[in-house]
């Protein structure tokens, strides 16, 4: 079960289909054989029925996950020093976008590994904000599989 098809599931903030797939991924984690090592996560994403639906999946894959609604509160949970070793947020959001919290997590943490997503070309989420070379990149929809190869890389 990819986190694109939960997220396709949970719909628009409907109540019945996000609980159907919170069910699907509850259910998944009996198929899902943690294949990592336990890593600290901060997962941002300004979309909260797919922070709570990527939030769980990743949790079934042995992540210790750490939830942000947006770049500012995700920046401030690390300036208070959380123990984070992987940074996975979204890239469009209102306010600071997830490109600008990268390099400014990066200025706190050079160790931290950083995973950008976004649906949006590359073009239009980098505008004049930095590049997403400077990153690990994933397009939406992605798979918790490219999520675990690049927390190992």
């Amino acid at each position: 079960m990819t986190a694109s098809s939960l997220a396709r599931l949970a719909g628009s903030g409907s109540g019945g289909r996000t609980e159907a797939a919170r069910r699907r991924a509850q259910h998944s984690r009996a198929d899902c054989s943690p294949k990592l090592q336990a890593h600290r996560l901060l997962l941002v994403d300004d979309d909260l029925d797919l922070l709570e639906i990527t939030s769980e999946l990743l949790a079934a894959y042995g992540f210790d996950v750490v939830q942000a609604t947006s770049a500012k509160a995700a920046l401030e949970i690390l300036q208070q020093g959380a123990d984070i070793e992987i940074l996975l947020s979204d890239v469009v959001m209102p306010g600071m976008s997830g490109l600008q919290l990268a390099y400014k997590a990066r200025e706190l943490n050079p160790r931290l590994k950083i995973i950008l997503v976004s649906g949006y070309p590359n073009p239009a989420i980098e505008s004049g904000h930095g590049y997403l070379s400077d990153f690990e990149f994933l397009e939406k929809p992605y798979r918790v599989e490219d999520v675990l190869r690049l927390a190992e890389k």
